[in-house]
């Protein structure tokens, strides 16, 4: 609407109210608010962080006290600025670096915040419901983070820095891992027989199948398959770790020792001396299972070049089993004889030998006679779970046995025959030697008529 004014060529304008565009307005406010929430989010977040964090050591823990005694001022003026503002949340931002500077604080943030983690993982395994899950838990890997974390506390902080941070390392539980890496293999479905052998009065013939035949080649696929499994090789290692950790414990705490060095040393000389005795004795047992089994090798080729090939199973097994035990055999006896070569390696270093370096030696021979101690005792329970017995008559001793009794039968006839025939001659010979016993005692006046009457009344009778 205008207004006109008589006379005049111009025109007064209609007053109007202003109106604000409250959508754009509202926008506009909305936006600064979301970026004053997340920023002061943002702002707390790290205000936390600087204040309630885990931490660990105790001189990070003094550091970070003293740092939030001398930022409180300035907490006070960051809550009166607008935090819409990007400048205003640069300078807040800026309060809290020094305190991301320092890295041993950082670190120690980090290693706890790990440390607390692996924790509930463990603890998650040890409560789930999955049994498989469950066998993943063990004690040794709460142990060994425990030593760990420690270790981080107590070291200088420039070694601290260089640590990693505290890892779980599941159980690997060797010896069922083994059963079922074997069962599902599917190479020791045929049967494998051994040599046959007799009962001590020869009559039954013994034929054994699995067991040992077994035994042996599933522990040459065990040692290809899982000795370089670094799962394997981890949760043995981290054994080994434990034990040497509790034995260095025990004998500073009993007083066998003033440091922790000298323990170490102790520990891990005794475990190189006890492994290398072990690899000695299983070495030589090995030496004679190889001859033994050279020689059955020797023997069933004889056979098999007299009677063929065809009879070569009547030996047990045929030629390419017999030769496959006795390479398993030769290669365990060239593992067992590296290892006992090894272990006393170190000891051709000039000087004194580390500490490291024998807590290294220790650990791989620790783990090394473990490792192969849980894959045997598999090995033989899975070669007992195929092991079958057959029992049969042994046919060349039952022949001996039918010929000589007939032997024994006929001598028995022999005997009784001749028995016969003598007391058939006894009695003709005594019969004819009774009528000259009567004339002669005929003849021979009142002495033989005394004996007369009872032998003829005998006699007519």
């Amino acid at each position: 609407m205008a207004t006109y004014v008589p006379g005049s060529s111009q025109y007064l304008p209609q007053p109007t109210a202003f109106t604000p565009d409250y959508k754009f307005l509202g926008n506009v406010l909305d936006v600064r608010t979301d970026r004053y929430n997340t920023n002061y989010q943002a702002l707390n977040d790290l205000y936390g962080k600087v204040v309630y964090a885990d931490l660990s050591r105790q001189d990070t823990n003094e550091v970070r006290s003293q740092y939030v005694k001398d930022i409180a001022p300035k907490i006070h003026q960051i809550a009166d600025m607008d935090l819409s503002l990007q400048q205003n949340v640069d300078a807040a931002k800026g309060v809290f670096a020094p305190f991301f500077q320092d890295d041993l604080l950082v670190k120690d943030m980090v290693v706890t915040k790990q440390y607390q983690r692996e924790m509930s993982y463990a603890n998650t395994l040890l409560n789930s419901l999955d049994r498989e899950q469950r066998e993943k838990y063990w004690q040794t890997g709460i142990d060994a983070m425990k030593y760990q974390m420690q270790d981080f506390m107590e070291a200088d902080r420039n070694t601290a820095l260089q640590m990693a941070g505290p890892q779980y390392v599941e159980d690997v539980d060797l010896y069922e891992t083994s059963l079922k890496l074997l069962q599902e293999s599917g190479l020791f479905d045929e049967e494998i027989q051994g040599p046959p052998e007799f009962s001590p009065d020869g009559r039954w013939i013994i034929k054994t199948s699995g067991g040992a035949m077994v035994s042996k080649p599933a522990l040459q696929y065990l040692r290809r398959s899982l000795l370089d499994d670094p799962n394997v090789q981890r949760a043995y290692y981290t054994s080994a770790y434990v034990e040497q950790r509790k034995y260095v414990d025990n004998a500073i705490q009993s007083g066998a020792f003033n440091d922790m060095d000298q323990a170490q040393r102790a520990w891990a000389n005794q475990t190189i001396a006890k492994a290398e005795e072990q690899l000695a004795i299983l070495t030589s047992d090995q030496e004679a299972e190889v001859a033994n089994e050279e020689r059955k090798l020797e023997n069933k080729k004889q056979f098999t070049n007299t009677y063929g090939e065809a009879a070569s199973d009547l030996t047990g097994g045929t030629m390419a089993e017999a030769i496959a035990a006795y390479d398993a055999d030769q290669q365990n006896l060239q593992d067992k004889s590296n290892q006992l070569a090894d272990a006393s390696s170190y000891k051709q270093t000039s000087g004194e030998v580390p500490t490291n370096t024998l807590l290294n030696r220790a650990y791989q021979l620790m783990m090394g006679t473990n490792i192969d101690g849980d894959m045997q005792a598999a090995a033989i329970t899975f070669g007992e779970t195929k092991k079958k017995i057959d029992i049969e008559i042994n046919q060349y001793k039952l022949e001996e046995i039918k010929y000589q009794q007939q032997i024994n039968l006929e001598n028995l006839r022999h005997r009784n025959n001749m028995a016969a025939a003598r007391a058939s001659r006894e009695a003709k010979e005594e019969e004819a030697a009774q009528p000259n016993a009567l004339a002669e005692a005929a003849g021979g006046g009142n002495t033989a008529s005394t004996f007369l009457t009872p032998i003829a009344s005998y006699i007519f009778l």
